[in-house]
């Protein structure tokens, strides 16, 4: 009889709780919304890393130590331009994308896509540098 009555309270229990469980539908949308910003932030940070590591790379290639060619270092600013060029383009779609699909808010789009397009203007700037000292190499 006790075994039983303590059975009934655990079952009564367990179905309170079974209610409770699941979130609220406008809850669960704000939580997908939330997923997909922190997402779109990861992405953006990504591209903005590898842009770094070409820019460092773009340095480096302009003022190699003494005894390194610049031809190696020149190869390898070009490689990470152009790895961060693709990540950054990768990026801009993503970002088109999730707009598109409208599961990105408009405000957050915009502040991510502020921040993709500041590093691709980093990147353009970084490129052209890098295309100038490959042509002084060439020249001297």
């Amino acid at each position: 009889a006790e075994l039983a009555r303590l059975q009934q309270r655990l079952q009564s229990a367990q179905s309170k709780i079974a209610s409770h469980r699941t979130l609220p539908p406008e809850v669960e949308k704000q939580v997908a919304v939330k997923r997909q910003i922190d997402e779109a932030g990861i992405k953006v940070a990504a591209a903005e890393e590898k842009l770094q590591q070409a820019i460092a790379l773009v340095g480096h290639a302009a003022t190699p130590p003494a005894g390194e060619g610049k031809q190696p270092a020149q190869s390898e600013a070009t490689t990470a331009c152009n790895t961060a060029n693709m990540a950054v383009r990768g990026v801009l779609r993503f970002l088109e994308m999730q707009r598109k699909s409208e599961k990105l808010p408009e405000e957050d789009y915009q502040r991510l896509q502020e921040r993709i397009k500041a590093a691709q203007a980093r990147l353009e700037s970084a490129q052209s540098e890098s295309k100038d000292a490959a042509d002084r190499a060439m020249t001297q």
